[in-house]
């Protein structure tokens, strides 16, 4: 009978014989073998294979049995060898004669790979150990790149540290007054990553009060501003230089970021107590917690509560989820919307209107609740879609919308990945993402998904390409700047223009229903 040829490989194929009688097909196979420039070591015993085995990098074993007594050293000899084994870069099959019932789930349970029987031919003998060997390398192919990308990654956090070291922190005392409402949640306060400074920092959420810009700063005021729990308007205001602050309703934190931030409580009389500021020599100051903002502290994290706006509103708003926005509830809020004049002013980021939006970052890991009694894209004139493939609708009333943003599957990165929309500015998109191991160049597509209620209306992708990976000094934390394309941006902006139809609808009834 002809030996079926293998291809040569670096694999090392070992073979155990412990049965007192070889079966044909591996005397067969063990022959065609020593032909070929496979590499084979037979061994006649456990501690030989075990010694073979320690020198290796992958292997494929094969044992042969046929006495229940050899079932207790191979059960040995597997647990030794269990780790490998079960990473697949060792891979064992047993050729048995018993007939035990339980001996296969004995052995697959400590990562031996297969069990067949004496009578298997020489063919197929080959034909497992080159799937085997197959497998093996491509195991250990994998286990090197997750290799590499977790020594890339451990080398970007080193960096990282390193740089952040560079620039120094330091810390003065604490500014004890009434309206000191912020918290550093950690001894290194902040990291300069490539010249810029992030911070995260703990204080009131959105839902207690919003950041507008006014001049070349961003200035923080209560929703009700009759609400005096974190801050007295009669002593000032707390002011932010740099990027405008984002909600991370993940952590519930303050995400600030800025080449020269600076956090300040400015008085009437324009004296001020910085919380966060840029020093001239270089570097940060500070301030430590004061005891003000530790004792606000319960009532800082119930503001991230999606129940604490019932604080200041009517039973029937108390819950974002249970908004009536009905045209009955409304008195004819609906006859004001302005679809074009909301979507100029989000695409050029206007910041200047009188009543300013509560639009801090789109992060959609929080969901964009509106029940508006209208479907999302009805009653949306000057929105005509200028591709062919039309924007799906929500048809008919719903309670809520949630729109959320999925990495889809790629060569070796995860295809569950959840993505966040930090900033939209004309084709540039900045994505908030859970790890760095993304290149620039590299094409990227994911998808939009909106739903209505707890069921899933419709989705769509948007393809991009890579520009730029920032790691922002925090673990696991980096953005990715991507150029999408034109014609799938225009389903993405028309939808993120009818939710701030929604949001506005609703800061407009509370308006209303507080003056009525």
């Amino acid at each position: 009978m002809s030996t079926p040829e293998l291809v040569p490989s670096p694999t090392t194929i070992i073979f155990v014989h412990v049965a007192k009688q070889q079966p044909v097909a591996l005397q067969q196979l063990i022959q065609g073998l020593k032909t070929t420039q496979v590499p084979v070591v037979e061994c006649t015993n456990y501690e030989e294979a075990t010694t073979v085995l320690k020198t290796l990098t992958t292997a494929v074993v094969l044992i042969s049995l046929d006495d229940k007594n050899q079932i207790m050293p191979l059960l040995a000899f597997a647990g030794e060898f269990e780790k490998v084994m079960k990473s697949g870069i060792v891979r064992t099959i047993v050729i048995s004669q018993l007939d035990h019932p339980k001996l296969a789930a004995l052995i697959k349970a400590k990562g031996v790979a297969e069990i067949v029987l004496f009578t298997i031919t020489a063919k197929a003998a080959a034909f497992k150990v080159q799937q085997s060997v197959k497998t093996v390398q491509t195991n250990q192919q994998r286990q090197a790149i997750t290799q590499e990308l977790s020594l890339k990654s451990d080398l970007r956090k080193k960096a990282t540290e390193t740089a952040s070291n560079e620039v120094s922190v330091k810390w003065v005392d604490a500014h004890e007054f009434k309206s000191d409402c912020w918290l550093f949640h950690s001894k290194e306060g902040a990291k300069n990553v490539m010249g810029r400074w992030l911070m995260e920092i703990t204080g009131p959420s959105p839902s207690a009060g919003a950041w507008t810009q006014k001049q070349d700063s961003w200035c923080w005021a209560p929703r009700d501003v009759n609400d005096r729990s974190f801050t007295d308007p009669s002593e000032g205001s707390w002011h932010f230089r740099g990027r405008m602050p984002e909600f991370v309703w993940k952590t519930n934190r303050w995400r600030m970021v800025g080449d020269k931030p600076e956090l300040v409580f400015i008085a009437p009389d324009l004296s001020r107590r910085h919380k966060i500021e840029a020093l001239p020599e270089g570097g940060l100051a500070l301030a430590k917690n004061s005891k003000s903002a530790e004792a606000k502290l319960p009532l800082i994290e119930a503001s991230c509560n999606a129940d604490y706006r019932a604080k200041f509103e009517t039973p029937e708003q108390s819950e974002d989820r249970a908004i009536d926005l009905s045209s009955h509830a409304s008195k004819g809020w609906n006859s004001n919307l302005k679809p074009d004049a909301e979507a100029k002013k989000w695409n050029q980021g206007d910041l200047s209107e009188d009543d300013p939006e509560d639009w801090n970052g789109t992060d959609l890991k929080r969901q964009q609740i509106y029940d508006s009694g209208r479907g999302v894209g009805q009653g949306t004139e000057g929105y005509e879609s200028k591709d062919e493939e039309a924007l799906p609708t929500l048809e008919g009333d719903f309670q809520s919308i949630s729109v959320k943003l999925f990495r889809l599957a790629q060569t070796g990165l995860p295809s569950d990945q959840e993505l966040t929309l930090v900033e939209y500015q004309q084709r540039q998109l900045t994505l908030d993402a859970g790890h760095g191991n993304f290149k620039t160049g590299e094409q990227l597509t994911f998808q939009v998904k909106v739903s209505k209620g707890d069921k899933p209306n419709f989705d769509f992708e948007v393809g991009s390409v890579i520009r730029e990976v920032k790691a922002l000094g925090f673990e696991d934390q980096y953005h990715l700047m991507v150029e999408a394309r034109e014609q799938d941006l225009f389903k993405l902006e028309r939808l993120y223009v009818i939710l701030k139809e929604r949001q506005k609808e609703v800061q407009k009834f509370f308006k209303d229903s507080k003056g009525s």
